[in-house]
């Protein structure tokens, strides 16, 4: 199960760094060349930042967050539900050895 969950935060992450660079190729084309070579992060960090598709990925991801909190909290409460089913069902059973040991 967590092998799972690594997967596939794996391949969402790596997934969203392909769909990112592939939408700032454009920028990245139009950015002037600098003759020693020296990139300016700044510069790209704040478009980036500002952008509304990094906007539209936080609220994303939020929602996202969320739900898989959400479904992650209705599978616990499940297990614990079972677990609680199994032990009371152990309980009648032993309760019902001891009764039939008593009356041996």
């Amino acid at each position: 199960m967590l092998n799972l969950i690594i997967l596939i935060v794996f391949l969402f992450s790596l997934i969203g760094i392909i769909y990112i660079i592939y939408k700032k190729i454009p920028l990245l084309k139009t950015l002037p060349e600098k003759k020693d070579n020296k990139i300016n992060w700044k510069t790209i960090y704040l478009n980036f930042k500002n952008s509304s598709f990094f906007k539209k990925i936080i609220f994303n991801l939020d929602i996202f967050l969320q739900k898989f909190l959400s479904r992650i909290k209705i599978l616990v409460l499940k297990i614990e539900n079972k677990i609680s089913y199994w032990l009371q069902k152990l309980r009648k059973r032993i309760q019902k050895r001891s009764l039939e040991k008593n009356n041996k």
